[in-house]
């Protein structure tokens, strides 16, 4: 198994859009910047800047020209329209900021403590675009957002938070917002610490929503943080084939496509062969300029069905082949391991974690532990109830069915509307 280190924002980001890549990047390969990095990395440079007072805003957007004068005019005037709202949209004055610091770099140990930021030992590092100390004593941390979608990573807030608390001994309360630029949002979770033998962390969304954390033994983002290396550190470099492979970030192509990436130089004849529609000459384009945020695709209820019909029958002839190839390997044994990208595949056997169920809930039980958190750490549902003996304990199953399961409205999910009239 690859041990891929120190955990990174950005790497966590990549793993999402391609693994392949990410991963082969974690080992040392470098991709080009392409311009929406280098509008983003400036945009970063120079709001900082102008928060720190280094150089006031006026005083930037005169001299932009000067400034920026790597960039194209186009380019120049998208990096000062970012920075104008980087700094009049901020909703906190700047007499509230104490101990001000940008651009702060920071690595967290796997015990929950700042370390040196080049130390090998660190379980996370990043770089925190803002940080203060407001008068009632909330450690704020702000993080500048430049791209076009705006999207939420909680392990970045975890890790950021959990930097802040590490630095912050005495303080329970925490701020962390994103400032989304292009947007013009300035979105806060709250937090709220509870040091000491049980931990637990209070997080509050933008949106109200209250979530707690813990109590467990450990910081509960500690343990979050620990967990996302372990998973990335299981991961298997599979190669995700996108709008990226063409422009990685707004950039040149990825350096994989064609070489040790297997799928993406390919997936274009894949689609074109699976999809046929007699009034869609080039499926392949179209889905692709519709997974691109970027493009602008005139869709209507024809397009949307046609569309999601050819990821529907895109994602049965992968599995179809998947069932093909594994079936083939596992007939094979030892001859039907294969080779992906340098990582051999094939059939194994890994250990499993099993739970002594009984003895666990009979320590939870003796323990001081709310039964509110106790639940929390069982898995009761109503498939799990309905497996109680009804010869055994059927009035205590019928009770429990009665009495505890109800009905409630789910939270909104796409799919097929199967309650709607035949005719809809």
């Amino acid at each position: 198994m690859d041990n891929y280190g120190v955990i990174t924002k950005s790497f966590v980001s990549n793993l999402l859009i391609c693994p392949l890549l990410a991963l082969e990047q974690k080992r040392g390969l470098r991709t080009e910047s392409g311009p929406a990095g280098l509008i983003g990395s400036a945009t970063h440079k120079w709001a900082a800047a102008v928060e720190s007072g280094q150089i006031t805003l006026d005083e930037f957007v005169s001299r932009a020209d000067e400034l920026l004068s790597d960039f194209e005019p186009a380019e120049r005037e998208d990096i000062t329209s970012l920075v104008r709202v980087a700094s009049i949209g901020d909703p906190i004055p700047r007499e509230h900021k104490n101990n001000l610091q940008v651009e702060q770099k920071f690595a967290i140990s796997d015990k929950g403590k700042l370390v040196d930021y080049w130390d090998k030992a660190a379980l996370w590092r990043g770089i925190k675009d803002i940080s203060f100390v407001m008068p009632d004593g909330i450690v704020h941390t702000k993080d500048y957002k430049t791209e076009r979608q705006p999207k939420d990573l909680a392990e970045e807030r975890y890790s950021y938070v959990l930097s802040d608390i590490a630095g912050n001994p005495k303080a329970t309360k925490f701020q962390f917002a994103r400032h989304y630029l292009r947007t013009q949002q300035y979105m806060v979770w709250h937090y709220e610490v509870k040091r000491g033998k049980s931990w637990a962390i209070t997080e509050t969304h933008p949106d109200g929503i209250v979530t707690t954390h813990g109590p467990m033994g450990q910081n509960p983002f500690l343990f979050y943080c620990k967990g996302t290396q372990n998973n990335i550190n299981k991961m298997e470099p599979i190669p995700i084939p996108g709008p990226h492979c063409d422009s990685w970030f707004g950039g040149p192509p990825c350096p994989l496509k064609g070489t040790t990436c297997p799928l993406a130089a390919d997936v274009p004849a894949v689609v074109d062969a699976v999809v046929t529609d007699p009034d869609i000459e080039t499926p392949s384009a179209l889905l692709r300029n519709l997974a691109d945020p970027s493009k602008e695709v005139a869709i209507n209820a024809s397009v949307a069905s046609w569309a999601y019909t050819s990821c529907n029958q895109l994602e049965g002839f992968i599995k179809a082949v998947k069932k093909r190839i594994e079936g083939w390997s596992k007939e094979k044994g030892p001859n039907g391991v294969f080779d992906i990208g340098g990582m051999p595949h094939g059939w194994f056997t890994s250990t499993v974690n099993e739970v002594d169920a009984l003895f666990a809930l009979t320590e939870l039980l003796r323990s001081e532990m709310p039964l509110e958190d106790v639940v929390k750490a069982l898995s009761i549902s109503k498939t799990s109830l309905s497996k109680i003996s009804k010869r055994k304990h059927g009035e205590l199953r019928e009770m429990l069915l009665k009495m505890a399961v109800k009905e409630v409205e789910s939270k909104p999910k796409f799919g097929a509307l199967k309650n709607l009239s035949e005719d809809y």
